[in-house]
């Protein structure tokens, strides 16, 4: 730009120039004083006039040539210009679509989550539907399992599930040192009681009048015993009690209690007919040895819990018969009783409700 303003001043200066030497070559012919001074000037003044009209027509052609070059600039500044404003367009456009895109993307994924999401809890609804429909059916079929369906009470199913539990306990703490600083009520009392005659009652009355008898014996039982202790249809007429945190020294009064209610109970049977019942008893407590918790199982216990109801059925029935306590296994030196010949069990305590121990019919 500067050159453009220097080659313009200089074209300006010869034009000027060139004005006055056409001013002064008039004068001088007007004059007509020196002919021969006027043609030497006229010569030198046409030759400048000649390199001032080379220069300045140099000049013009350079100043035209640096004007198209400007021209030509701006025209290529403008085309970039353009070509940066729609390379921005495009860019903007192409960002744009990109937004659009990965909004649209976001928007679809987001709409999928909240389908899969509804979805999977339809689904975990229904699952957790069928796991509860699933324990119900699990837990009535444990009850089913468990249940004797005409009584209502326990069976060897749930007695085998739950009795072991029992005895543990009752070992550990017998074990420990804790009985002798507290005496509380640890023990597990067993009865095992039997319906007397009841034979006579289905060969008289029917099998429906036997089981309504059954019916009504289990009632007599609930009455009498807690709900926490497990009362369970051994078979047939026969029904094992376990007392849960007893006293063995309540053996002898719970067995008098449960043969007075069934003699004073009016069992009803067909037609309204009231008839009147008795039963036998054979009990024991556990663990048999306190001083030794784990010396006799569970399964001797109620060995001899069975035995002592035989003992009460062939001695006289609507009686009782069991064994509180034993002082260890059995000693050649020990008295030979039934049950340290059958059991090998020495210094049982026995208790009867007969008038004393002889009255006791043992079987072999």
């Amino acid at each position: 730009m500067k050159s453009f303003w220097y080659r313009s001043i200089i074209v300006l200066t010869a034009f000027c120039s060139f004005c006055t030497v056409a001013n002064s070559q008039d004068y001088d012919l007007a004059d007509n004083t020196t002919p021969v001074f006027s043609k030497q000037l006229t010569e030198e003044q046409a030759a400048y006039l000649a390199k001032t009209s080379a220069d300045a027509k140099l000049a013009i052609r350079t100043l035209s040539l640096e004007k198209q070059q400007l021209v030509a600039t701006q025209e290529l500044a403008a085309l970039r210009q353009r070509s940066l404003y729609n390379m921005f367009v495009l860019g903007s456009l192409v960002s744009a679509l990109l937004l659009i895109f990965l909004c649209w993307g976001r928007y679809e994924q987001y709409r999928q989550n909240r389908f899969l999401a509804a979805q999977i809890k339809a689904r975990t609804s229904e699952l957790e539907l069928k796991n509860t429909e699933l324990e119900a059916a699990n837990k009535a079929l444990e009850r089913v399992s468990m249940r004797d369906p005409l009584t209502g009470l326990n069976n060897r199913n749930f007695l085998n599930a739950h009795l072991p539990g029992e005895i543990t306990r009752v070992q550990h703490y017998y074990a420990s040192a804790e009985h002798l600083q507290h005496a509380t009520k640890q023990d597990l009392l067993c009865f095992l009681v039997d319906i007397d005659h009841f034979k006579r009652i289905n060969d008289e009355y029917g099998h429906l009048a036997g089981d309504q008898v059954l019916v009504q014996f289990t009632q007599v039982l609930k009455t009498l015993f807690r709900s926490t202790d497990l009362l369970v249809r051994w078979g047939g007429e026969e029904f094992l009690i376990i007392c849960r945190q007893a006293d063995r020294r309540e053996l002898t009064d719970l067995a008098n209690r449960l043969i007075e209610a069934v003699r004073q109970k009016r069992f009803i049977v067909a037609n309204g007919e009231v008839i009147h019942l008795t039963c036998s008893v054979g009990f024991s407590a556990l663990p048999l040895w306190p001083e030794r918790s784990a010396a006799f199982s569970w399964e001797q216990t109620f060995s001899l819990t069975d035995y002592c109801l035989y003992a009460a059925k062939i001695s006289q029935r609507d009686c009782w018969v069991g064994v509180e306590n034993a002082t260890g296994a059995f000693h050649p030196t020990d008295e030979l009783t039934p049950i340290a010949h059958r059991f090998g069990i020495s210094g049982t305590n026995v208790k009867t409700s007969l008038n004393n121990l002889a009255s006791i019919y043992w079987p072999d």
